[in-house]
């Protein structure tokens, strides 16, 4: 398993930020409406079914939304359906 855990999000975030001020688009780098929902593989962490959802998953960053967070939590919602619900037999 990946040991960086919550990490893999901030530095997604960093990441989008940094390329959005690189693309002289500064006003985009701290603008919260134009962010895109994390993929279900940034919301893992290294202990089996812990997730990090929410303002908590941002850190201190403040672009937070909370349509984000409804987001985050289908996607985990999803990977433990996946994870823990029988496979229906063919």
């Amino acid at each position: 398993s990946d040991p960086s855990g919550p990490m893999k999000l901030a530095s997604s975030l960093l990441a989008a930020r940094v390329a959005a001020e690189r693309g002289g688009d500064a006003s985009a780098a701290g603008d919260c409406l134009s962010q895109a929902p994390p993929g279900r593989d940034l919301l893992t962490t290294p202990e089996p079914r812990f997730h990090v959802l929410g303002a908590k998953s941002y850190g201190r960053a403040s672009s937070f939304l909370l349509a984000i967070g409804h987001k985050q939590v289908q996607g985990v919602v999803a990977l433990l359906a996946e994870a823990l619900l029988p496979k229906p037999s063919m």
